[in-house]
């Protein structure tokens, strides 16, 4: 499983006053989660993780990647997998294509260096010739808890997508995040 669709729509979540920023890649701490989001929802996901911050990254359209990477955060300049995110996805398209995308490497032992993004996070880059799609899906209205901690990738459609990635200072392994978010979220 690489993502777990959760029982609420975005409509229910964000603040109908904020404006989607138009910037390519953006983080912004903790307190802007405080602009985006209701209270409501920001406490109730407070009981499974606190909120460290989250990344807005827009893609134009027709964006068919060449790369896929994972998140990491760097720990005594050290890279830390990031084992998930909560997505929130605001996509203009007209044709539905655009998706997330999940891989495998086909040579796990080959070692990569950790670059440094235009919004200053980091993360480990793989051109999509070094991997196997191995899955992939479509963020509609519903906020999606997604796998952060292998390759992944985004494809946009005809339209500019938008997604605000909500990251948390508890980095429950994926097994363990999936658990809290549906017992919260989905049941």
């Amino acid at each position: 499983m690489y993502f777990l669709p959760l029982n609420l729509k975005k409509i229910d979540v964000v603040r109908p006053d904020w404006v989607r920023p138009m910037d390519m890649v953006k983080w912004k701490g903790a307190d802007y989660a405080k602009e985006v989001f209701t209270d409501s929802f920001l406490e109730k996901l407070s009981s499974i993780a606190k909120v460290s911050g989250l990344m807005i990254f827009n893609k134009m359209r027709q964006h068919n990647p060449v790369t896929a990477h994972i998140d990491v955060a760097l720990i005594n300049n050290k890279p830390i997998y990031i084992n998930y995110g909560l997505n929130v996805v605001f996509d203009d398209s007209t044709d539905m294509s655009s998706k997330m995308q999940w891989y495998t490497r086909k040579n796990p032992e080959i070692q990569k260096h950790v670059l440094i993004s235009p919004g200053n996070t980091p993360y480990i880059n793989f051109s999509t010739s070094e991997l196997t799609l191995e899955s992939e899906y479509s963020i509609d209205e519903y906020i999606t808890l997604v796998r952060t901690d292998i390759p992944h990738s985004i494809c946009s459609g005809n339209g500019i997508r938008t997604c605000v990635s909500l990251r948390f200072h508890e980095n429950h392994d994926w097994e363990k995040a999936v658990e809290l978010f549906n017992k919260t979220f989905n049941q």
